[in-house]
């Protein structure tokens, strides 16, 4: 199916809610299922009545940054996607989301630690609010962030979603999170490992 890749099931519940709430079409769909990073990159929430089936109610994808494709950053990634569907908004879907993404990357002082990047539009105040209550900062416009730190620009303009939205004329604002995961639990492969308790 399209959008599926081929690597999981769940993969096709990403892609009808990146079509339902994100706006996809199936091109898209396909693009994704080409050069995405697959099905271990997201999370899913699931919600519903206890009478009915679960239904995917949002999605989060946690993402390598890398600059250009040919240089990947070990401890930076990109906040790609946080989609809900609106009847869950502001129900903690999306909050809960992005922290289990967080949880992925480690957490600490020095070099050990993971942080996650995300890019919105400056208009886009609705987005800004979410990732500030989700406990991001915010790290200003790409210019400021240009000063302080030149290779996460880059990365940012060349595969974490900045550009285009420079290329349409939209101011654009950074947000940084630190990794809230235990070094001790963190894997190579880059999944943590948690017991989690029904």
């Amino acid at each position: 199916a399209p959008g599926s890749g081929g690597d999981s099931p769940d993969m096709e519940a990403v892609s009808e809610l990146w079509r339902e709430v994100g706006g996809s079409d199936t091109l898209q769909d396909m693009l994704r299922a080409v050069v995405g990073q697959g099905f271990r990159s997201y999370v899913l929430a699931r919600g519903g009545k206890h009478s009915k089936p679960l239904q995917t109610v949002g999605c989060a994808q946690l993402c390598r940054l890398a600059v250009g494709g040919y240089l990947v950053l070990r401890r930076d990634f990109l906040v790609a996607t946080v989609l809900v569907q609106p009847e869950w908004r502001r129900s903690g879907v999306g909050t809960a989301l992005l922290d289990e993404l967080l949880h992925r990357l480690p957490c600490g002082p020095g070099n050990d630690a993971g942080r996650a990047w995300a890019v919105i539009s400056e208009a886009d105040g609705e987005a800004a609010a979410f990732l500030q209550a989700a406990g991001g900062t915010s790290r200003g416009s790409l210019g400021k962030l240009l000063q302080s730190d030149v290779l996460i620009t880059m990365a940012l303009l060349l595969s974490g979603g900045a550009l285009p939205l420079l290329l349409r004329g939209d101011g654009v604002r950074v947000f940084c999170f630190e990794g809230r995961g235990i070094v001790e639990q963190y894997r190579s492969e880059g999944r943590l490992r948690r017991n989690v308790e029904d």
